[in-house]
């Protein structure tokens, strides 16, 4: 694990919040411009102008103008600057999503880019 946690470049985001509108009620909602293209699981996004929505349920969705994905996060259990922005982590050449920070919140972390198989069946 910590092998593969120093593979990885954590790259602070240097992006553009174009502007944030919060709502307890409705959780966080921000208008991002990613410079780069990046990964939400296993879904691809192009470099470009995103809306990411954080429900109050942990359900995080990005919205850009071809792509969308919705992924559950966690509470974080590591400290973030306070400061509202995303933050990436580059493996396997290709930039993923790891968090997403809200100031005044706590950060949502993202689940780490392996897929995960949930069966789901009824109880009679």
């Amino acid at each position: 694990m910590k092998q593969n946690i120093l593979k990885t470049v954590t790259i602070a985001s240097a992006l553009m919040i174009s502007g944030a509108a919060f709502s307890a009620s409705a959780g966080e909602r921000l208008r991002v411009n990613v410079p780069f293209s990046f990964m939400v699981g296993n879904t691809q996004f192009a470099a470009g102008d995103y809306r990411i929505e954080q429900a109050d349920n942990g359900v995080l969705t990005v919205k850009g103008a071809k792509t969308s994905a919705m992924i559950l996060t966690t509470p974080s259990d590591v400290a973030k600057i306070g400061t509202t922005g995303l933050y990436f982590t580059n493996s396997n050449s290709h930039a993923y999503l790891t968090s997403v920070q809200v100031e005044g919140t706590p950060a949502r972390e993202l689940p780490s880019n392996t897929t995960v198989k949930v069966t789901m069946a009824s109880a009679k």
